[in-house]
């Protein structure tokens, strides 16, 4: 199969962002040094990202402009017979997140008997809960399942990738509310990323649905919306996020800088949701809202 190799060099200090911004572009995950490490700066760091070969010029240089604000470089290469999704997989471990126990399918880590277990074939999907904006929507799904929730309890996850969030949240709720569980829904616009989530929810044997529909198409309302994605999405979907909470229902949003939180939560405030926790990891933040 054939990809676009991606690598980018630049200061240390944004290495993260950049990974984010390179997953977010299509690729599978990033690999710290590998063959870009001779042309990286001595004091700086580099990045190597396979993206889908039918990623156009356009999108490249939109990237590229975005690197150039973290004053990183990139540069593209078309890459031929390497299967990148496999390459990638061998460096994802198992990762805890409170109850959460995250593990490869091809992973042998034992999990322990208070775990909530999601298995994850990662393919060419994010979500494996190894990055910080993944780990702080688990946290914040176990916060919020201390509080009283809308019934039936049900939840829309925007942006699902390998589905993770949604399986998540399923098997949180279904534990003690197997009369009161409602619908679980899981949206993208990724092709790829439907099918690697299906695999899952399959693997995970959770009543789970997977669409490409819209946020605008999807019906009805959830005691719990979550969206993982860039802080720039989350400002252009601010009113159709707000339309799919319930009453007294809540919004888990990710995705977002540090230096972004403040101009995030003012634009969810001015549509009527209240904040009432913000979370760290990095230099990453989630924000949580409820809808009075």
């Amino acid at each position: 199969m054939d990809w676009i190799k991606i690598e980018a060099t630049g200061p240390e200090k944004n290495r993260d962002i950049i990974a984010a911004l390179l997953i977010s572009s299509g690729s599978a995950g990033v690999v710290e040094g590998d063959s870009c490490r001779e042309t990286s700066p001595s004091n700086g760091d580099s990045l190597t990202a396979y993206l889908p070969v039918t990623t156009t010029q356009k999108e490249i240089q939109g990237l590229q402009k975005k690197l150039k604000t973290f004053s990183w470089k990139l540069s593209s290469s078309n890459y031929k017979d390497i299967d990148w999704s496999q390459k990638w997989r061998r460096g994802v471990k198992p990762v805890r997140v409170g109850r959460f126990f995250v593990r490869p399918s091809f992973s042998k880590a034992q999990s322990r008997a208070e775990d909530i277990l999601i298995e994850i074939d990662p393919g060419m999907a994010f979500g494996t809960g190894g990055h910080e904006t993944t780990r702080l929507c688990l946290k914040a799904l176990q916060v919020i399942k201390k509080l009283k929730t809308p019934k039936p309890f049900s939840l829309l996850d925007v942006g699902t990738g390998s589905g993770v969030l949604a399986l998540g949240a399923f098997k949180l709720w279904e534990e003690r509310r197997k009369n009161s569980l409602g619908r679980v829904i899981g949206i993208d616009n990724d092709p790829v990323a439907l099918k690697v989530g299906r695999k899952n929810i399959a693997l995970n044997k959770a009543k789970v649905v997977l669409s490409e529909k819209p946020l605008n198409e999807i019906t009805g309302k959830f005691s719990v919306v979550v969206a993982n994605i860039l802080s720039s999405t989350l400002m252009e979907l601010c009113e159709d996020l707000e339309k799919k909470i319930s009453p007294d229902g809540f919004l888990i949003l990710s995705g977002i800088l540090e230096v972004e939180a403040v101009e995030v939560t003012n634009a969810f405030k001015e549509i009527g949701l209240k904040p009432f926790k913000q979370m760290k990891s990095g230099e990453w933040v989630a924000l949580l809202f409820k809808k009075s």
